[in-house]
């Protein structure tokens, strides 16, 4: 089964955040994205849809926080920026040292190692989310299973 949306703005509420993070979680992390800690909306993305942030330290607490946009130009423009920092997210956790090192943006091998996974889910995944203004995204079928 395939989830089809309407080429239409998004709007992006906590709750649907949770969902789908929540879903996406389960198919194709396996559980292994420890949820954020907090979830920051933005208004409009300047240069970014989304970013993960997370600890300073993994000698203490681990977290992260996701920021993403408060509306995005289509449903699959959302779940391809959440799940591009589901995949921060899960580097971080399980991070190499390519993942860690100072200044580096998390977009090496490790990052990149996850597009098969991705794609068999019809999910794009890229080093640099476009901002909306650029985006071409002219497809709303991916292959989650509602299951």
């Amino acid at each position: 089964m395939s989830l089809t949306k309407p080429l239409q703005p998004y709007a992006v509420t906590t709750s649907r955040v949770l969902y789908w993070f929540n879903r996406t979680n389960r198919i194709i992390f396996n559980y292994e994205v420890p949820k954020p800690r907090s979830i920051i909306f933005t208004e409009r993305g300047i240069s970014m849809w989304g970013a993960c942030y997370p600890s300073e330290s993994k000698s203490g607490p681990m977290w992260w926080d996701l920021k993403v946009m408060r509306t995005f130009p289509t449903f699959v423009s959302f779940i391809e920026c959440l799940t591009h920092e589901m995949v921060h997210a899960h580097c971080y956790w399980y991070a190499t040292e390519e993942f860690i090192q100072p200044g580096h943006r998390g977009h090496g091998k490790t990052f990149f190692g996850w597009r098969p996974r991705l794609a068999e889910y019809g999910i794009h995944l890229s080093g640099r989310m476009l901002s909306p203004e650029k985006s071409k995204s002219n497809t709303e079928m991916m292959k989650i299973k509602l299951s």
